[in-house]
C-alpha cells in the first residue's frame, strides 16, 4: 500500500514570507510585453547546463527587474528565474544531483506562481509534480551527503508578496488534497546520468 501524504505548505510559506518577503507587483505571469511566458515541461540537462557546471548560469538580473513580475527574469528561457537557478549553482556546487533535483524543484514552483487560470485538476497536476521534485530533492541530498534546506529555498523562490500570494492563490484552486506518493524514482534526471 501507498503511503499517503497530505500536502500542507501553506504553514511552511507563511513562516518563510513572514521572515523576509518584499514587496513587488501583483502581476502574475506576464512578460514585459504582456504575453504568458511558456515553461518547460521538465528541466534536462540541455536546458540547464548548470546542472553539469554550476559556473553555467545566467547573468545576475537587476533586482528591481525581477522582483517586478511574479514571473521575474528567465534569461536563458529554461524556466527557471536566473536569480534562483544562480543560488542553486552557489548553494550546491560540488553535487550535480541536488543541482539537477533543485533545478526540478524550482521549475515546478514556478509553474505553480505563473500557470494562468487553472483548474483544480490543472494545479492537481502541479501539485503532484512538485511532490516529486520535494521527494527527488530529499533522495538526492541523502545520496550525495548535501545538505537540503526547504526553508532557504522558499525564502529564495518565494522572496516577494506578490509571489507568496501567487503561492497561495494555487494553494487554494488545488484545493485540500491527498497525494498518494508512488514509489518509482521521482527525479526527472536519472542520478546515473550525473558525476556526483
Amino acid at each position: 500500500m501507498m503511503p499517503r501524504i497530505t500536502v500542507l505548505w501553506v504553514v511552511a510559506m507563511i513562516a518563510v514570507c513572514a521572515s523576509g518577503c518584499s514587496g513587488g507587483s501583483t502581476t502574475a505571469v506576464s512578460s514585459p510585453i504582456g504575453s504568458v511566458i511558456p515553461l518547460p515541461a521538465k528541466v534536462s540537462l540541455e536546458t540547464v547546463p548548470m546542472i553539469l557546471d554550476p559556473s553555467q548560469v545566467p547573468p545576475a538580473p537587476d533586482p528591481a527587474v525581477n522582483n517586478a513580475t511574479v514571473a521575474g527574469v528567465d534569461s536563458n528561457s529554461n524556466g527557471i528565474r536566473d536569480d534562483v537557478e544562480r543560488w542553486i549553482a552557489q548553494t550546491y556546487p560540488t553535487s550535480a544531483k541536488m543541482r539537477a533535483a533543485m533545478a526540478q524543484m524550482a521549475l515546478n514552483s514556478q509553474k505553480e506562481i505563473t500557470a494562468p487560470n487553472l483548474s483544480r485538476e490543472s494545479a492537481y497536476k502541479i501539485g503532484l509534480e512538485s511532490m516529486d521534485a520535494v521527494r527527488c530533492s530529499r533522495a538526492s541530498s541523502s545520496a550525495s551527503g548535501a545538505n537540503w534546506n526547504i526553508k532557504d529555498y522558499m525564502a529564495t523562490v518565494y522572496n516577494t508578496r506578490a509571489r507568496f500570494s501567487a503561492l497561495m492563490e494555487f494553494q487554494n484552486t488545488m484545493g485540500s488534497r491527498v497525494f498518494k506518493v508512488p514509489q518509482e524514482d521521482a527525479c526527472t534526471i536519472s542520478a546515473t546520468q550525473l558525476p556526483n
